[in-house]
Parts: structure tokens; C-alpha cells; sequence
């Protein structure tokens, strides 16, 4: 089972494109969700199933020694079938890591009962599934990035620059073969030639490349040049072509490298008319001596993932002949590097001050260099505390929608369910305080970072345009010194256009800025991105809002925010105006990182938020533990003491050497104590004295009874004698017999209470209940007019009680049935005996008169009787000798038709 879940979480991670880096919030998507809540459902699996088999197939006295003996041996088996396979180190540490969890299951054994939410040790658990899960996705995730920069080392050393070939790509889109044949008459007359390159080269190249120099030829079907700018013959291009070019993902697009060691380009066209050549076109691509790698379009960067990886992780450098040739990002990379540096192997990974560079040696001179920052702690504990809380989430979903499905939705359930104990009050306390202020501070920080992101985009974005409206105002008063800038100048001439659009790119180049112009009609001039207005992807009209705010409003400046499709950027207007302070134009600066910047800085905060989270989670939980446990003992202990209290014996006092609120509890819990003991002396003495008073008031009228009529008898017998009368010895008889029978009155009163001051005098032994019952049932069933019906099981009824008290139990019941139905000529009791789990329950059934309502509460009462004569003690004799026994005696009645008394005994 471990091996097939450690297999599952591996192919999660190597095999799907799901992305699990826990450092980016922002590329996290619903499938990484998914991802999070089935790592969590795959350990809750793994853990009830293992107690489950740990628990079922090892048996308590089965030792731990044992169930590790088992796993290793099993683990070896597995093994040895595994020694050519790649996952073998793997699975080694599965077993291992197998070995450590049953180690920890048996030490927390006695928890396992009270494991997840009825026990505080729940929070360990889910740290060390948390903790296990984040390596094993750590150790596949760096494997597989250590893939990806392999492939990415390859595509840069054939493909220098990604960005580059994807915007080629888009703008060779209009060379096609119908554009170029209908119009190739065109490149064969001079004028015509020029403007036609020209054109092509400032629709198509200008402004997102500039930083390559661009350059069209053309040649007829005998290879003749059509009006180039330079000598450069067709088999010069060619035999570049043959020689040096490389195929790139773009059909007729070949990279070579110039003598400078420089990526560079070239499109070859074929220009066919009814499948006849009519001539050739060539685009080269050369790199100038300066580039801005920040103009960029931001909108064509987000459509290749690999530029993406680099602009927010990594930094690359490509070396050729031991020449730095090209880098990209801040990395401080070497200008030159030796031979002695260069790896050995194809692949190498090296780690300087905190980064990890993988160098990757081709060996035709050329060595590509992609650089990550160390930054494994951060993403374990970040993907540690994503999976900390996914598993708390997951949970706490679990446990809700069992309590639901159990309460069905019933009022009374949920409010016994928020009748929290003190340990869960704390608990949920101290937790809730913690998550509360998380998503407060989470919440405030990030609007806090919104609101200064913008305000300091807002600042730089005025500062800049500022000095460059500055720029743009002297370099044309430069430029035309001799022009008047009112409404008749036209910006399109070629002559003033051309070298516009040169001052504005060198503007660019300078402020590392795009510059966007804009007339006082509010349409576009020149931009240093113009691809994106002449394929429409923006209109060439200035933005409707921002032309109102400077022309209606005659504002100097404005900033907005502006949108391309699903990118989102700020954008500031500002007037360009002469020395008579006339507008004659609009400059407009887009800051397209901005959106990019914000949602990293987002990330890496919410990275760190959520670690700090799951930090102070923990620290919660060990504290909310420690607290409960230390306030919670303290109430146990009284608890206990409280649960042991008993007026019959001396209770201890509780000592507590802190005056906190624990021990003013315990003060008066002592002070109840020395009352309670108080109390139960004068209530003892009370009763004693309470209890002499009935006894002695009940021994007088019992005794009374009787020894009336034994005193008129003698003073009869007295007053006889004196008279002298004849029948003195019959009167003698009766008298004698009187006085025997009044004596044996006496006589059963005084063993009535003997009985009942002895009943607590018990000596049990083991003994047939049956046997008893039948001795009994023969010495009553001499009379004539009594018949007895007993009933029960052939089987042997042991019980443990004292055999004389159970026998005087069972006489009594018998007793009192016969007394019952002593109106009836016939006297007919019913006893039946049966087995009831593991007690034995007899029951005695006369049918007699029954017992009235208002009697059967008093019928166990001492005292209580419907006879004319005796004590009133029978039934509650009865009663303390069945709880005596550990049993109980209760009974059924009906008018007129009889009443049964049934006693349950436990059984040896």
C-alpha cells in the first residue's frame, strides 16, 4: 500500500502538467487543487487503513519488534524484484519511511482510540504526513526541473533567442506568395523597390526588433540583385544558408552565427507565379550593437512559456568560444569564462552563492549557462503549509458532513454539538484567533500592496514621461529648428517621419521605455511598437478617455489603466507642447510589466504569509495543547476529588500552591469539604438519634400489642383464683395458651428486628439457587390446600450471596404470596426460574387480592404493612437483601387477580 501511493504521488508530479509549485500562487490552477485535496485523501487512506491492519492482523500482544521484522522482510522481497528498475532508491525510502511510521503508531498507541478530532495529537499527524508528502513532491518536482532546464539548454543553443523567432514567426505572416508575385513588378524599378522594402521592414520589423539591424534582397529567377542596399550577392546568402544555417520551428527561417558570435536570421522566399520562378527574397536579421531586452512587447512574451519561466526564475547566459555572446536577466554572469571551468560532461550542476547553475557544454565552443536561486527551503515550507491547511480543510469538510449525515439536520443535535468542552473552547479559541488574524493581516497587506504597487508606478510612470516629453521637445527643436510646430506640419513625410521614428527609438533606447506619439487629432505617429497598432491589435486612435482628460479638460498628464485582451496595464498620457505653450502632440508611455510585477510580489508574499500561517497554526495547536492540558488536569484532580466524595468516610482536602483562579477553586472546594464533614456528623447524630427514637417507638407498640392482652389474661386468671372459681384449671389452659401464643408474638418481633439490624452481616458463597427454592417449596407444600407450579430450565443456577439471607428472602416472598390468598379455600403460587444474559431471574406469582395503588410506593418501606398485625419489615428485608446481592426485586399487580415479585440475581 505505501509502495502503490508513493508510486501515485509520483506520477501525479512527473506525469501530468499539473503544476504543484507552491511558490507561485498565480499558476496554481483547479487541477493543483485537486492535486492538494487527493495527496490529503491518500495519507487519511493510508492511516485508518494501516490502524486498521495493524490493529486487526497484529494483535495487542503482538509486539512492535515483530511488525518490524514483518515490513522488512517484505520490503527486502519487494526489493530483490526491483534491482534493475530506476525507481528502486525510491521505493528503499518508502520502506524506510514505513519503518519510522509504525515506530510512531505503536509509541502513540493508546491515542489511536482518540486519533483526528477527539485527540490533540491529531495536529502531530497531520505535520508528519504534511512534512513526508512535501519531500516526496519536492524530491519529484526538482527532478523534474532539472529536466526541464535540460530541455530548455538544448532549445537555447539551437535557438538563441525564443522571443525573437516567435515575433519573426508572426511578422512573416505577410510575405506570402501571393503578396510578394502580385507585386514583384514593383521591386524591379528603383523608386518602387525602396518604398516597397521600406515598407515592409516599418510595417513588419520596426520598433518590437529593434534591436536587429533589418535588411530586405531581392533577386530575379537569374539570381540578379534588384536594387539592394548592398552588394551582397544570392550565393553569398545561400552558401550562409547551406553552410551555417540551422532549421528553426519556422518554415524558411534558418539562425546561423555571424562573425561576432551573434544569433542572427534569415528568411528565404521563393516568389512563384503559375509554378514559375519569377525572382527570390531574403530577410536578414542581424543584431545591432545595443538591445533592450525591456522592449519587449509584454503581450507577445506571455505566448511563450519558456521566456515566461525565465523573466520571473531564472537567468541564462550562452557562451561561444568562451565569449559571453548573450544573457538574459540580472544574473551577474562572467564576461568570459576558461577552459579550465568548462564541465566535463555534457551536464553539470554547480552551486555559487546561493544559486544553482546548470551548465551545459555542447562542444562546438558553445556553453549555455540557465541559473535558478536556491530557493528549495521556501518552496517546502510553502508547499508544507498548503498541504498543512489543505489537510486541516479537509478534515474539517470530513467531520461536518458525518456530524450532518448522522444529525439529519436535527436542532437539538446541533446545539449539543457547540456545547464545547473547556479543552475544545481553548482549542477552537486559540485556533480560530490565529486564522482570523491570518486572512486580516493576508488581506490588509496585499490591498496595502496594491494600493503603493499603483502609487509607485503612478510616480515613476509621471517622472519619466515628464523628462522624456522634455526629450522629445528638444530633440525635435533640434532636429527642425526651422519649423513652426502648428497644425499644417506633416509627420508622415518620409523625410520628417524617418528620422522622427529614429529619434524616438533612441529616446526608447535610452529610458529603457516604449513611446508611443500621438497628434493633436489623437492619431498615432510613431511608436517604437508599432506592430501592435498596424495588425490592429490597438487602435491607431489615441484612447478616448485619456484624449478627453488633455484635450476637453486640458489636463497636462493622465494615468489610467488599459487592457489587451487579458492583460492589464498602466498607461500615462502627457501633452508635448512649443514654447508658446501650444500642444501640438500627445506622448504615451504603457508600463505592460506592471500587472506581472504586482502578481509576483503577491505571490511571494502570500508564499510567505501561508508559512508564517502554518507556523503559528502549529504553534497554536502546541500551545492550545499545553494550556488545555495544564487547566484541564487541575479540574480533573477536583473532578476526581468531587467524584470521591462520600459522607460516610473522611474526605481528603486538595493542596494547590498557586493563587490563581484554579486555587481560589480549590479553596472553596476545601471549605465545602470541612462543611460537607460538618454536616455529615451532625447528620450522622441525627439520624442515630432519629433512628433509636422509631426503633424504640416501633419496639414499644410492637411489644405493647401483645402484652395487653397477656396482662388482662392473668388479671382474669388472677380475679378466678381469688372467686375460686370451679373451671380454675380449663381457665388455666386458655390462659397458658394465651400467653404461649402472645410470647411467640414477642418472639418473631424480636427476630424481625434481629434480622433486619443484621442484614448488612453478609457471608456469600457459591451455592444452586434451584436447590434453595425446593427445600423451601417442600416445607410449604405440606399443607393441604396449597399447590405449588414451578417452572424453569434444566440448568444449574450459581450464584454468589449469603445462602441463609437468600433463603429467608425467598420465605418471605412465599410468605406473603400464601398470606395474599389465604381468602381463597385454594391456594395456587406460580414460580418461574429462566436465564436472562447472565443473570437468573425468579419470579413469584400469587392470586390473591392485589395491591392497591396508593400502596405501592410505601411497599418496600420499613415499617409499611396492610396487616393487622406484624412489623411491616417482610419486603423491606427482602429488598436490602436482593441489593446486598448485586441484584434487584420489583413487582407487577392487578386487582383481584394477583401480584408477582420478580428477582434478578447475577450468575457466577
Amino acid at each position: 500500500i505505501t509502495l502503490i501511493i508513493t508510486s501515485t504521488i509520483k506520477s501525479l508530479v512527473l506525469d501530468s502538467k499539473i503544476s504543484l509549485d507552491a511558490t507561485n500562487c498565480f499558476i496554481l490552477t483547479f487541477y493543483s487543487v485537486i492535486s492538494f485535496i487527493i495527496l490529503c485523501l491518500c495519507a487519511l487512506i493510508f492511516f485508518h487503513l494501516s490502524h486498521i491492519l495493524l490493529t486487526s492482523v497484529f494483535k495487542e500482544k503482538i509486539k512492535l519488534r515483530l511488525q518490524l521484522l514483518v515490513v522488512s522482510v517484505v520490503g527486502l522481497i519487494i526489493l530483490s524484484f526491483q534491482i534493475n528498475n530506476i525507481s528502486v532508491l525510491l521505493n528503499m525510502l518508502s520502506i524506510a519511511w514505513l519503518l519510522l511510521y509504525i515506530i510512531i503508531l505503536n509509541y502513540r498507541q493508546k491515542d489511536l482510540q482518540l486519533l483526528i478530532i477527539k485527540s490533540s495529537f491529531f495536529i502531530v499527524w497531520i505535520a508528519f504526513f504534511s512534512i513526508t508528502i512535501t519531500a516526496l513532491v519536492m524530491q519529484q518536482n526538482t527532478f523534474l526541473e532539472y529536466e526541464q532546464r535540460k530541455r530548455w539548454a538544448k532549445k537555447l543553443a539551437e535557438q538563441t533567442d525564443p522571443n525573437s523567432e516567435a515575433l519573426l514567426q508572426i511578422a512573416t505572416l505577410n510575405f506570402s506568395n501571393t503578396f510578394l508575385s502580385s507585386n514583384f513588378n514593383r521591386f524591379q524599378q528603383e523608386f518602387s523597390n525602396k518604398f516597397l522594402k521600406d515598407s515592409l521592414v516599418n510595417e513588419n520589423f520596426s520598433g518590437y526588433l529593434n534591436k536587429y539591424d533589418t535588411r530586405i534582397y531581392t533577386y530575379d529567377s537569374l539570381l540578379n540583385p534588384l536594387f539592394n542596399d548592398d552588394a551582397l550577392s544570392y550565393a553569398v546568402i545561400k552558401t550562409i544558408i547551406l553552410n551555417q544555417g540551422k532549421e528553426t520551428n519556422i518554415p524558411n527561417l534558418y539562425s546561423y552565427e555571424n562573425t561576432n558570435g551573434r544569433e542572427s536570421y534569415i528568411y528565404e522566399r521563393v516568389i512563384l507565379k503559375d509554378s514559375i520562378i519569377e525572382g527570390y527574397l531574403f530577410v536578414t536579421v542581424k543584431p545591432k550593437r545595443f538591445k533592450s531586452e525591456a522592449l519587449y512587447p509584454e503581450l507577445f512574451r506571455q505566448v511563450q512559456s519558456l521566456s515566461n519561466d525565465f523573466n520571473t526564475h531564472y537567468a541564462y547566459a550562452i557562451y561561444n568560444n568562451n565569449i559571453l555572446v548573450n544573457s538574459f536577466n540580472d544574473y551577474s554572469f562572467q564576461s568570459s569564462i576558461s577552459k579550465n571551468s568548462l564541465p566535463k560532461t555534457k551536464f553539470k550542476i554547480r552551486s555559487v552563492d546561493g544559486f544553482n547553475e546548470l551548465w551545459y557544454n555542447i562542444g562546438t565552443g558553445k556553453v549555455v549557462v540557465i541559473v535558478k536561486k536556491h530557493t528549495a527551503l521556501l518552496e517546502f515550507m510553502t508547499l508544507f503549509a498548503y498541504l498543512f491547511c489543505t489537510f486541516i480543510i479537509v478534515l474539517a469538510i470530513f467531520h461536518i458532513s458525518i456530524f450532518i449525515f448522522k444529525t439529519r439536520f436535527k436542532k437539538d443535535e446541533y446545539k449539543n454539538a457547540f456545547r464545547l468542552s473547556i479543552r475544545n473552547q481553548i482549542h477552537a479559541t486559540i485556533i480560530m484567533v490565529s486564522v482570523f488574524s491570518f486572512i486580516v493581516i493576508g488581506a490588509t497587506t496585499i490591498s496595502y500592496f496594491i494600493y503603493r504597487f499603483h502609487q509607485t508606478n503612478e510616480e515613476k510612470l509621471l517622472k519619466n514621461i515628464q523628462i522624456i516629453s522634455n526629450q522629445v521637445e528638444s530633440k525635435l527643436k533640434n532636429l527642425y529648428a526651422h519649423f513652426s510646430f502648428d497644425d499644417a506640419l506633416d509627420f508622415t513625410t518620409p523625410s520628417f517621419g524617418n528620422n522622427f521614428e529614429k529619434t524616438i527609438n533612441e529616446i526608447s533606447e535610452i529610458y529603457n521605455s516604449d513611446i508611443n506619439i500621438f497628434n493633436t487629432a489623437g492619431t498615432l505617429i510613431a511608436s517604437t511598437q508599432p506592430y501592435i497598432y498596424n495588425k490592429q491589435l490597438l487602435s491607431n486612435k489615441m484612447q478616448p478617455n485619456a484624449f478627453i482628460q488633455l484635450t476637453n479638460f486640458k489636463k497636462n498628464n493622465f494615468i489610467q489603466s488599459e487592457k489587451i485582451a487579458e492583460l492589464e496595464y498602466l498607461s500615462i498620457y502627457a501633452s508635448v507642447k512649443d514654447d508658446e505653450g501650444k500642444v501640438y502632440a500627445y506622448i504615451n508611455i504603457p508600463y505592460l510589466n506592471s500587472q506581472t510585477e504586482l502578481s509576483q510580489e503577491i505571490s511571494e508574499f502570500l508564499a510567505t504569509i501561508m508559512n508564517l500561517n502554518a507556523f503559528i497554526f502549529l504553534l497554536a495547536g502546541v500551545i492550545a495543547f499545553m494550556v488545555t492540558d495544564k487547566i484541564t488536569v487541575s479540574l480533573s484532580l477536583i473532578s476526581e476529588k468531587m467524584k470521591a466524595i462520600n459522607i460516610e468516610q473522611h474526605n481528603e482536602e486538595i493542596e494547590w500552591g498557586k493563587n490563581d483562579e484554579i486555587g481560589i477553586l480549590i479553596t472553596e472546594y476545601n471549605k465545602m469539604v470541612k462543611k460537607l464533614e460538618a454536616s455529615a456528623k451532625a447528620l450522622a447524630q441525627t439520624e442515630r438519634e432519629g433512628a433509636w427514637r422509631e426503633m424504640a417507638r416501633q419496639v414499644a407498640h410492637e411489644i405493647k400489642n401483645p402484652l395487653t392482652p397477656m396482662k388482662l389474661s392473668i388479671q382474669y386468671l388472677q380475679k378466678s383464683i381469688n372467686n375460686k372459681n370451679e373451671n380454675i384449671k380449663e381457665l388455666t389452659n386458655r390462659v397458658a395458651s394465651t400467653l404461649i401464643e402472645q410470647i411467640e408474638q414477642l418472639s418473631k418481633i424480636a427476630g424481625d428486628f434481629s434480622q433486619f439490624a443484621n442484614i448488612e452481616n453478609i457471608q456469600p458463597e457459591i451455592f444452586n439457587l434451584s436447590n434453595t427454592i425446593s427445600s423451601l417449596i417442600e416445607l410449604h407444600k405440606t399443607r393441604e390446600n396449597i399447590q405449588f407450579n414451578w417452572q424453569k430450565d434444566n440448568e444449574v443456577y450459581l450464584i454468589n450471596a449469603d445462602k441463609t439471607q437468600i433463603s429467608r428472602l425467598f420465605s418471605n416472598l412465599i410468605l406473603n404470596a400464601i398470606e395474599a390468598s389465604s381468602n381463597s379455600n385454594f391456594i395456587r403460587i406460580n414460580i418461574y426460574q429462566k436465564k436472562i444474559n447472565n443473570t437468573v431471574e425468579t419470579s413469584i406469582e400469587d392470586f390473591g387480592l392485589g395491591i392497591s395503588d396508593e400502596m405501592k410506593q410505601k411497599i418496600f418501606t420499613p415499617n409499611f404493612t396492610t396487616k393487622t398485625s406484624g412489623t411491616g419489615l417482610g419486603l423491606a428485608i427482602c429488598k436490602a437483601i436482593v441489593e446486598k446481592a448485586n441484584g434487584s426485586i420489583t413487582f407487577t399487580t392487578e386487582k383481584n387477580i394477583g401480584t408477582t415479585f420478580k428477582v434478578t440475581l447475577p450468575l457466577v
